[in-house]
């Protein structure tokens, strides 16, 4: 069965725009990084135009405030390509298929989990996790130098008012998850209610166009809580 995804057609330069984003929270009682890690209802998936214009699935609300957060972040000087995604929505096949390869990579369940999550436990199957460029290739080889570069700097001081939230280990990897209201946790309620009643479909691999693991390029992100 295929996975039925809502696509938006995303417009690859993102122009500043004025005003305070509120970001609208999904999990009960948020604040943090994300605990609900379900795929999300396949009506939820959009795709935005991300590194080298390669089309990236993300749960629409982390999408919206993606989108937010590069306006402010060009305003503040920090150009294109930076901040835009590598990777967003992974279904656990795709997720089966990188934890593979870290097995293969790194020789063991105990080290591959420092940096890939095993199926099922990783926070992309809910959509709302995203991998940034933020001037580097995606590698735990180059995660100390990432820590340096003006872009992560700047998702550490402004990220978390768009509700994004980071993974210490890996500085490319953020998860959207704003605080919850208590009426933000009644539409979160019913969120639930309706996710419980939709259809989960296989994934076919939309969006996914990274570089192969032999380049050493490719996300290894993923991770275990």
């Amino acid at each position: 069965m295929r996975y039925a995804l809502a696509f938006e057609a995303e417009p690859f330069e993102i122009q500043p725009k004025g005003g305070e984003f509120t970001p609208t929270p999904v999990e009960r009682s948020g604040g943090g990084r994300i605990k609900d890690k379900r795929a999300p209802n396949p009506t939820d998936v959009v795709t935005v135009a991300g590194y080298q214009k390669r089309r990236v699935p993300l749960h629409r609300l982390a999408a919206e405030a993606w989108r937010a957060l590069v306006a402010v972040a060009r305003a503040d000087g920090i150009a294109a390509p930076l901040l835009l995604p590598m990777s967003g929505f992974r279904d656990p096949k795709r997720q089966e298929q990188i934890w593979r390869k870290a097995l293969v990579r790194y020789g063991s369940p105990q080290a591959a989990r420092k940096w890939v999550a095993p199926p099922g436990t990783s926070a992309h199957q809910s959509g709302r996790a995203i991998d940034f460029y933020i001037g580097l290739a995606i590698s735990s080889k180059n995660a100390a130098r990432m820590r340096n570069l003006p872009a992560y700097r700047w998702l550490v001081k402004n990220a978390e008012r768009f509700g994004f939230y980071p993974y210490e280990r890996e500085p490319w990897h953020w998860e959207y998850n704003p605080p919850a209201t208590r009426e933000a946790e009644l539409a979160a309620e019913t969120y639930e209610e309706e996710w419980q009643g939709a259809e989960v479909y296989e994934d076919e691999g939309v969006g996914e166009t990274f570089e192969t693991w032999e380049t050493g390029s490719c996300p290894t992100c993923g991770h275990s809580m």
